[in-house]
């Protein structure tokens, strides 16, 4: 019995640290996470926050998708796309067999209810006629005259003209086509005004007035060294709910030497006044450096120098300037911070520069 007890407390002992025990001579290691390599940017102050800058696209003042009153075939389509008509052109014509015929017989009509009307008002002078026959004469002559103009605007309306100085964006359909009423036959563009329309962010939208602007100005790529005057016209009174940006559409008169047609892209270049609101410098980050939140917060990686290790700050950003994304609150100047890759960055994990 003696014998079963010894080892047991010869056990204890050692887990007590009585007994001696095998080392090494070394220290137990924990196990530390790994560093992580990454590219590293220093927040800096923006150089000129009275400048903003907006991708635009390019409209057309007026689209109409011009299509026949009447049903038809087409007899006439001398359109081409690409090319611009005068107002008042014609644009397509039917076949206006029918409807010549249609308006001819509706003439005769009215020639025989009229005939009809004054012989039975002679005979009711002569008192060889009942009244209420001579009234219904003349109900029948005026619908005759009111069938005769329906029939000549019908045939009236198997030509389509232009109108407005248009622009053939496209033609829908082929000669000799037959078409339906209300069928599009061409889609026309008024180009005698462009419109630029750009998405605002709410945050300028919100505190911006008309007078607050110096100057507004357009550039395209293919003259990139050129700029050209635009106005404000007007903007959409609902924010894009993904995005949160207002679309507002700025005016532009088409430059010479230039052939700027809808869906093209322009650079609309916004200078406001220096004491405007809004205008105080932010710090400049690159567009990677963001984390986007589930509800559409923004936050960076903030890098500490002393230990290398990573915390999530909460910033607010103004993405409307050009040359990246300003962060107008939650980061001082010079703050280093993580510049791509931040989708696998955690709390308090380490990296270092891929310079190094």
């Amino acid at each position: 019995m003696t014998w079963r007890v010894v080892p047991v407390a010869l056990l204890l002992a050692a887990c007590d640290g009585d007994l001696p025990v095998e080392r090494t001579g070394e220290p137990a290691r924990v196990a530390q996470p790994p560093i992580r390599q990454a590219v590293l940017f220093r927040a800096a102050q923006a150089e000129d926050a009275t400048r903003r800058r907006f991708v635009a696209r390019v409209e057309a003042a007026r689209t109409v998708e011009a299509a026949f009153e009447v049903g038809g075939t087409l007899a006439e389509l001398p359109i081409r796309e690409g090319q611009t008509i005068p107002a008042g052109e014609r644009i397509a014509a039917l076949q206006q067999t029918d409807y010549v015929l249609a308006e001819r017989e509706a003439r005769v009509n009215v020639r025989l209810t009229q005939s009809d009307y004054e012989r039975k008002r002679s005979l009711l002078a002569r008192r060889g006629i009942s009244e209420s026959a001579v009234d219904d004469a003349r109900a029948q002559a005026d619908l005759a005259r009111v069938r005769a103009a329906q029939a000549k605007e019908r045939l009236r309306k198997t030509v389509l003209y232009a109108p407005f100085d248009a622009y053939i964006a496209q033609r829908r359909v082929d000669n000799h086509t037959k078409v339906q009423p209300t069928m599009p036959v061409a889609r026309l563009l008024d180009l005698s005004v462009l419109h630029l329309v750009a998405s605002v962010p709410e945050t300028l939208l919100a505190t911006l007035n008309a007078s607050d602007i110096e100057k507004l100005e357009a550039s395209f790529a293919a003259a990139p060294e050129r700029r050209f005057p635009v106005q404000y016209l007007e903007h959409r009174g609902e924010a894009d709910p993904v995005a949160q940006t207002f679309e507002v559409t700025f005016t532009l008169q088409p430059p010479d030497g230039m052939n700027l047609l809808p869906g093209m892209t322009a650079t609309v270049d916004l200078r406001l006044r220096g004491d405007a609101p809004g205008t105080d410098l932010g710090l400049r980050v690159p567009p990677g450096a963001l984390v986007t939140a589930a509800d559409g917060s923004f936050a960076v990686w903030q890098v500490d120098e002393a230990t290398n290790q990573v915390s999530r700050r909460a910033v607010r950003v103004d993405a409307s300037g050009g040359g990246g994304i300003r962060v107008i609150a939650g980061l001082e100047d010079g703050a280093l911070i993580v510049a791509s890759g931040v989708n696998l960055l955690r709390d308090g994990m380490r990296v270092t520069s891929l310079e190094n």
